[in-house]
């Protein structure tokens, strides 16, 4: 797995390059932007399990297709890629040079397009059009397509789409049919809240652990949701602190 980005010269900068690291992930692209801040993202989740993100860009505003060395570097990057990983939090036209890119080379492009723009441009087309996977949630796909029906969101281009539907679970089409997904329960903590340092960026997975699923619906069907059983509540979530 590659990465690919900008963070602050901040600490967090500097601790998200050293926990990626840490599980495997090749950071030799992720750059230090000197006098910014590491991009962030602050999650507020409800009782009910839904959540809200607010987003500040910081170094990812900066991640150009100049700051990857252009096409050249883009090809580069991606020349042994096996699946292109995009999402938004960085400039919509990096994004696009980035799928041209890998549509040029025959790698598959999955975009997770959050945080969506508040209208459709031209650009955001163009990228739609060069994504095979889209993964969006119900607010995202409504901006996109008017509903969050993945049915109606492939005939934008992608050939598989997925949407999450929060405390739902979700919804996904690869044209040959649709497949709902229930939500598996967890244990929500409502007394605390993270910031999470983001380097908004692009992954390219080298040697991934599964192959390329084929435009056949398998992604969804691999989905694995587990359930309590009936007549059984989920365990109560233990205290900090606490003994298992």
């Amino acid at each position: 797995m590659r990465l690919a980005g900008l963070v602050g010269d901040d600490a967090f900068g500097a601790d998200l390059r050293s926990a990626v690291a840490t599980h495997g992930v090749d950071v030799t692209h992720v750059a230090v932007l000197e006098r910014s801040s590491t991009g962030m993202a602050f999650i507020a989740v409800e009782e009910g399990g839904e959540n809200m993100i607010t987003i500040a860009a910081g170094a990812n505003g900066a991640l150009t297709p100049e700051a990857l060395g252009g096409a050249t570097g883009l090809r580069a990057l991606l020349s042994d890629a096996e699946a292109l990983l995009l999402q938004l939090e960085i400039p919509l036209a990096t994004c696009v040079a980035a799928a041209e890119t890998a549509r040029e080379l025959g790698v598959p492009v999955v975009l997770n397009a959050a945080p969506c723009p508040p209208e459709v441009t031209s650009e955001l087309v163009r990228l739609l059009r060069l994504t095979d996977a889209l993964i969006v949630n119900e607010t995202e796909a409504a901006t996109l397509a008017g509903s969050a029906d993945p049915t109606a969101l492939l005939s934008l281009g992608p050939s598989v789409v997925v949407v999450t539907l929060g405390r739902h679970g979700a919804t996904a089409d690869d044209g040959t049919g649709r497949i709902d997904v229930p939500a598996s329960w967890s244990p929500v903590w409502t007394r605390s809240a993270r910031a999470t340092p983001s380097a908004a960026s692009s992954c390219w997975p080298t040697r991934p652990r599964h192959r390329w699923p084929r435009p056949s619906g398998a992604p969804a069907r691999r989905v694995h949701s587990p359930r309590p059983r009936p007549g059984r509540s989920p365990p109560a979530p233990r205290q900090p602190g606490s003994k298992s």
